[in-house]
């Protein structure tokens, strides 16, 4: 039953969605004191799937408590991360188009865009739930 619950985990529903570009809304966040312009597709339990561009010039520091795969489609980014449980060293790496990575929960991560586009990623955060339709429109 699509949709449905199971003990102890509810199902989610398979859905497609062609991603547009005019599907990218401006959203500030607040405790991040960006703005990221965002899309988000799905958020079911199994995972919430979205895209986001991190504006040119942007450095986007954010904590992760849930596991996020980041799919790049387009610019360039150096992330700078921390993993835990306790944080003591930080790494550095870079991302651009093509690319694919894990971020796993528990991490701390700090994009800086390089360049003059949008460091633009498809994302899947699981599990879902983590957007909630009142503040992100589908």
């Amino acid at each position: 039953m699509a949709g449905g619950s199971a003990f102890p985990f509810p199902y989610s529903e398979l859905k497609v969605y062609k991603v547009k570009p005019e599907d990218m809304k401006p959203t500030y966040v607040e405790t991040r004191g960006v703005t990221l312009d965002i899309a988000v597709l799905t958020d079911e339990p199994g995972a919430t799937t979205g895209v986001e561009d991190f504006r040119p010039g942007d450095e986007v520091d954010w904590s992760f408590y849930h596991d996020e795969v980041q799919y790049v489609l387009k610019g360039k980014a150096e992330i700078t991360y921390s993993l835990p449980p306790v944080h003591r060293k930080w790494y550095k790496t870079s991302a651009e188009e093509g690319c694919v990575y894990l971020i796993p929960r528990g991490a701390r991560v700090k994009f800086k865009v390089l360049g003059n586009e949008p460091y633009r990623h498809l994302f899947v955060v699981m599990p879902g739930g983590f957007y909630p339709a009142d503040k992100f429109e589908r």
